[in-house]
């Protein structure tokens, strides 16, 4: 019986937050990525273990994060959650891995432009089965069902 890796898991959790918000992007904190881990996959991590794993992503070219600022009124700077996204060669990773990509991201891929009506239309994503190759490692690893907003 094999079980996801971390990595794995985080790389879904993000895609996820991304076809909730129908964007090519999201920005959660980490704090969100780790209740996203513990509430719908059952992972529970640290934050330095959750910086590892999202340092290893950027490394491989897997995910992207743009850091975000704030002024405030008296001129100081804060920061804000990170922007993160997902680029093509994370894309095809997750197809590889037997994940439906969303069809405008699937479009991103393959530089198409897709049907203006077929972006956000009925565009729920079911229950999703990873890979069955009895050698891939992976058994069965679902997306989680959105019910709520992050």
């Amino acid at each position: 019986m094999h079980t996801a890796s971390t990595r794995h898991l985080v790389i879904l959790t993000i895609y996820s937050l991304i076809i909730y918000f129908k964007k090519t992007y999201c920005f959660p904190r980490r704090d969100t990525i780790l209740h996203f881990l513990a509430y719908w996959h059952k992972r529970f991590i640290g934050l330095s273990d959750l910086d590892y794993h999202l340092g290893i992503l950027k490394k491989d070219g897997l995910i992207t994060s743009n850091r975000n600022y704030g002024r405030r009124d008296d001129g100081t700077v804060y920061g804000k959650a990170s922007n993160r996204q997902i680029p093509v060669d994370g894309l095809k990773y997750l197809k590889e891995m037997g994940v439906n990509v969303a069809k405008y991201l699937w479009a991103r891929i393959h530089k198409e432009k897709p049907a203006k009506d077929s972006l956000y239309k009925n565009n729920n994503l079911p229950q999703q089965d990873l890979d069955k190759r009895s050698d891939s490692g992976f058994e069965k690893i679902s997306l989680p069902i959105i019910d709520e907003p992050p």
